[in-house]
């Protein structure tokens, strides 16, 4: 008993020591002195997760529904069911954002996640592995990999994937007897529902993904581990979890009428073959040399998570010649290489060029719900079997140490190749204007007003702006992810997204004022940054306007019903 306790509280410690380790090279990879009130990487996608950081505590804590909100959108709301609305780090968050605020919340958020996807990682390759090290190694790989990299430019539900080899490793200790059915469904439950408030669409694939490894392995293995068994208790636990989040699943299904054929193109956010080899502009070693081809990928720097780079694939033609005669090897190839094939996406693209071959991902596509997901986003399970791949490579028996330690030359290199472009990560303020401070909006425009924001959703920072005012006022407007299809009717819409202005003012006039009376709009803030042809054409309405320091407000008239 005595030394189990000891052994219990050795593996404590190196958890523990691998996890502290994680947090500082996080911290010495992205984080940079700055001022208080300072965003990490601030910008449109960052400004909505803040606001769904906030939205979760506020919406819970003044009994509204937090599924849907009608602080954006408004009148007619948002289902944030089909939003990444990541309530899950809300709800792990809401000390924080009670104490400090939301934007502190994003900001530890944004630097624990590699660290935690890290040590994620780490305790899956403790279930494989003999030793601490390789798993350390292995765990790091996957932490700090491309696609994790890119991720933190703005996606946390995408980059904080610190449950997707937890969920691994449970399955792992399951097929080996070292948990119970019980403790597996439970753990198993909590997991799926955890993932599911973080992303749905990683959890959609990983239960792809997911089958993929267990029909490899299954065709392998299904002699010497209980896989019947494993699949039934995934199941099971795959219900338990659906009855948990059954109010979810009733405002998911209550939305798919709103949703368009694909929220995202899975053709332009697919994975060019060339991004395997070829760094992008996220990544710090060769992204000067190669930016006349990174810049010909289509989809954008944070979906472009492709990049392994040349040592990965020289360590795994090593891995290959020394492990092709061992069981596990070609089922963990298969499954890999099936992986990176699916992340190619429905058409194979090289260098920028759409080759117009025809690949598995085609054969998703009219797949309910999974045809969502972007093919590009499957190289986070790539960067998970390559830090498989190398913990295990460096895991030699203890009789060849001299051999083992030289091992390490190449894992360096390869790690140094991955090391992200620090330009490329950054601190910044985005201040609160007048007002959008507390209490002014009541001030200005009565008890919790409508307002149109302008620059107009993702193209200012009007979801700031609305927390820090303490909610108090709606838009007719935001930035959430999708837009509801009821605003599309309105032309007036498009101009505030950047549509051109019709020559003849009564008809910006007519659209504006339709927009305006169907939405209930109270008022109109335009601030500095509103592109100028649209200043011009709202400074021409014949309505009330009030210039103040920097911006401008528009008073709505009281506009008769159609």
């Amino acid at each position: 008993m005595l030394l189990k306790a000891t052994e219990l509280l050795k593996a404590r410690r190196g958890s523990l020591a691998a996890l502290a380790a994680y947090l500082l090279l996080s911290a010495a990879f992205y984080y940079r002195p700055h001022a208080a009130g300072d965003i990490f990487n601030p910008g449109s996608d960052q400004g909505s997760f803040i606001w769904f950081l906030n939205w979760w505590p506020y919406a819970i804590t003044h009994g509204i529904n937090p599924f849907v909100s009608h602080f954006v959108w408004a009148p007619h709301g948002s289902n944030l069911m089909w939003s990444t609305s990541v309530p899950t780090l809300a709800l792990l968050c809401w000390p924080v954002t009670l104490v400090w605020g939301a934007e502190t919340s994003w900001n530890l958020l944004s630097l624990a996640a590699p660290a935690l996807d890290a040590f994620g990682c780490y305790i899956l390759l403790r279930t494989l592995s003999r030793d601490r090290l390789p798993s350390l190694v292995g765990g790091g790989f996957f932490g700090f990999s491309t696609y994790v990299t890119a991720q933190l430019l703005g996606h946390i539900n995408l980059s904080f994937v610190a449950l997707v080899p937890l969920l691994a490793a449970v399955s792992v200790l399951r097929l080996r007897g070292r948990i119970g059915t019980g403790a597996y469904i439970a753990v198993f439950s909590l997991l799926l529902v955890l993932q599911f408030g973080i992303s749905d669409e990683v959890l959609a694939t990983s239960a792809l993904v997911g089958l993929i490894a267990f029909a490899t392995f299954y065709a392998r293995y299904r002699r010497d581990y209980d896989f019947l068994g494993l699949a039934l208790a995934s199941v099971v636990s795959g219900l338990i979890a659906a009855i948990i989040l059954s109010p979810a699943f009733y405002f998911l299904v209550k939305g798919l009428d709103e949703l368009p054929a694909y929220l995202n193109s899975p053709t332009r956010y697919s994975a060019d073959l060339l991004n395997f080899f070829v760094p992008t502009s996220v990544i710090r070693l060769g992204r000067s040399v190669f930016v006349d081809i990174s810049h010909r990928f289509t989809g954008n720097d944070s979906e472009n998570g492709t990049y392994l780079g040349l040592p990965v694939f020289f360590i795994a033609v090593l891995c290959l010649r020394e492990n092709m005669r061992k069981k596990w090897f070609w089922p963990f190839v298969i499954a890999a290489a099936a992986t990176a094939i699916l992340s190619l996406g429905p058409r194979l693209w090289v260098n920028g060029v759409n080759t117009g071959l025809t690949l598995p991902w085609q054969a998703v596509l009219p797949l309910p719900l999974i045809r969502h997901a972007l093919p590009v986003r499957l190289t986070m399970y790539l960067s998970l079997f390559v830090a498989v791949m190398i913990a295990v490579w460096l895991d030699v028996p203890e009789q060849t140490r001299g051999w083992r330690l030289a091992r390490y030359v190449p894992v360096l290199l390869a790690a140094l190749f991955l090391l992200p472009n620090p330009r490329y990560f950054h601190w910044g303020a985005i201040p609160t204007p007048p007002p959008f401070t507390r209490n002014d909006a009541d001030r200005l425009f009565g008890h919790r007003p409508n307002l149109v924001v302008l620059p107009y959703g993702p193209l200012g920072a009007s979801m700031l702006w609305q927390i820090r005012s303490g909610m108090s006022f709606t838009m007719a407007g935001g930035y959430v992810g999708m837009n509801p299809p009821f605003f599309d009717q309105f032309p007036a819409v498009g101009y505030f997204k950047g549509a051109p202005i019709p020559a003849d003012d009564k008809v910006f006039l007519d659209y504006v004022s339709v927009f305006c009376r169907r939405s209930h709009v109270d008022g109109i803030v335009v601030m500095p940054g509103t592109r100028p042809a649209l200043v011009a054409a709202l400074g021409r309405l014949p309505w009330a306007k009030t210039p103040m320091r920097g911006y401008t407000v528009i008073g709505v008239p009281k506009l008769s019903s159609p």
